[in-house]
């Protein structure tokens, strides 16, 4: 998958995430779900389980992630009839 969403992986070093929002599709984080579903995968790291970083800083939603996976969602939440293409919280 190539670079993939390569700087969430310096911000997170020790993560098996690199996807961190759904606009970021991660082949590798599915795969590892996989094998720890199958039982060949276990204590598995996420930035969540990872301990704090106060020097990092959230970009704005628009700052990153894939133009195309944005656009996707946001229909597919319309269909869904979601308000405003929004995500439920």
């Amino acid at each position: 998958m190539g670079e993939s969403w390569h700087n969430n992986h310096h911000a997170f070093p020790g993560s098996a995430r690199i996807g961190l929002s759904e606009d970021q599709p991660d082949p590798g984080w599915w795969f590892i779900r996989l094998l720890e579903r199958a039982g060949l995968a276990w204590e598995i790291k996420t930035p969540a389980t990872l301990p704090v970083r106060p020097a990092l800083v959230r970009l704005p939603r628009d700052e990153g992630g894939c133009p195309a996976c944005r656009w996707a969602l946001r229909h597919w939440r319309r269909l869904r009839g979601d308000a405003a293409g929004h995500a439920r919280v």
